[in-house]
């Protein structure tokens, strides 16, 4: 499956993210993915208890996927290849554009739901796709997705003014 990616922006390691419901032995219901460059302090169980706690009561629906907010200035400005990408394919809908590289994913639903049929329609369809792992997640789960707590996608080059470094955080 890896090979068939070509030459996209990123990794395989990274790119395993969209095929960790069929990596993963099928008992392992829940997955923390992230990158390398992450740096956790406090208690990353912390992390969970977001995600657990995270029920969006309007909607009546607990997401499959929680990604970290992405840096300022806004994504799309910090990736000028993805606002061409989407020019290109204005059906493409991504909502508000998140972060993988801090993930937690529900496998247990991912696999229940079919989601990895959607994931690879939409690797299949897409072949030009800039950073491929991150916009897969935003644009298959775009209605399956939550955004994690601030402190839980600081990034250490901006200024963070409202996140407690003290506290339990991550840092991308």
């Amino acid at each position: 499956k890896m090979e068939r990616l070509g030459e996209w922006h990123g990794s395989a390691i990274a790119w395993s993210r969209l095929y960790l419901s069929e990596i993963l032995p099928q008992e392992v219901e829940w997955v923390i993915s992230c990158d390398a460059d992450m740096l956790f302090r406090g208690d990353v169980r912390k992390l969970m208890d977001a995600v657990f706690g995270g029920e969006d009561k309007e909607k009546g629906r607990q997401p499959v996927v929680w990604m970290s907010g992405d840096s300022q200035p806004p994504w799309r400005k910090l990736h000028p290849d993805v606002e061409k990408w989407l020019a290109v394919h204005p059906e493409v809908e991504t909502g508000e554009v998140l972060c993988s590289g801090l993930t937690v994913i529900n496998l247990r639903r991912w696999r229940e739901e079919g989601w990895q049929a959607k994931v690879d329609a939409f690797i299949a369809r897409y072949q030009d796709v800039p950073f491929l792992d991150q916009m897969a997640l935003n644009v298959v789960f775009r209605e399956a997705k939550a955004k994690l707590p601030r402190q839980w996608g600081c990034f250490s080059g901006d200024t963070n003014d409202d996140v407690d470094y003290n506290g339990d955080c991550a840092i991308h």
